[in-house]
């Protein structure tokens, strides 16, 4: 997902999560209601797993009830992984393989913040 379009319901700098560097993060305004970050893969690819990294500096329970949803061309929700639970310094979901070109991002009532989102995949 490194360097691909990026956009989330409001807040600041949502290309961040995609820059390569986990000093950066994104930031909602939003704290209530679905909050969302989303990248655009630009193909479909078979997705293994996906990484995230949680920001250092603080706030890391921003993190905590998030799920990452992979979403087809089509615009379908393929894939949700469990919640994150806690305020994990990263946090890894496997897919096995699952077709998507879309990865979301989503909590509710709360601000969501992201340091890095990793796709891999084929």
């Amino acid at each position: 997902a490194l360097g691909k379009p990026t956009e989330q319901i409001d807040g600041w700098n949502p290309e961040r999560a995609v820059d390569g560097n986990t000093g950066t993060y994104t930031h909602s305004a939003s704290s209530t209601g679905y909050v969302w970050w989303i990248v655009h893969l630009g193909v479909v690819i078979n997705i293994e797993y996906i990484k995230i990294y949680n920001r250092f500096d603080c706030c890391r329970e921003r993190l905590n009830g998030a799920v990452v949803e992979i979403i087809s061309h089509e615009g379908q929700v393929v894939a949700t992984s469990p919640p994150i639970t806690g305020s994990p310094a990263n946090v890894e979901f496997q897919f096995g393989g699952v077709e998507g070109s879309h990865v979301r991002v989503s909590l509710y009532d709360s601000i969501l913040s992201l340091a890095q989102v990793e796709v891999y995949g084929a």
